[in-house]
C-alpha cells in the first residue's frame, strides 16, 4: 500500500503532494519538505498510509477519540 504526503491547509483543505511505495522513501522526502516550511506557516505537511487516496484523505479528516485507558490525548 502506498504512502501519501499531504499539505493540510486551514479549514481542512487537503492537497496531495507526492506518493511513494516505500516508507523509507516517503519519510526522507517528508523531512526534506518540512525543512523548507517557514516557522509561521498556516499549513502543515503530513504523511499518511492508505490503500488509495480516498482512504488516506479519510484518515487525515477523521478525529481520533482519546484513549481513556492510558490517558493520552490526541
Amino acid at each position: 500500500m502506498p504512502y501519501f504526503i499531504y499539505k493540510l491547509k486551514p479549514f481542512h483543505i487537503l492537497e496531495k503532494l507526492e506518493q511513494y511505495d516505500k516508507y523509507k522513501d516517503a519519510s526522507s522526502r517528508l523531512r526534506e519538505i518540512r525543512q523548507g516550511i517557514p516557522i509561521h506557516a498556516d499549513y502543515s505537511i503530513r504523511l499518511v498510509f492508505g490503500e488509495n487516496e480516498l482512504l488516506a484523505e479519510d484518515a487525515l479528516n477523521s478525529t481520533r477519540e482519546p484513549d481513556i485507558t492510558t490517558g493520552e490525548d490526541y
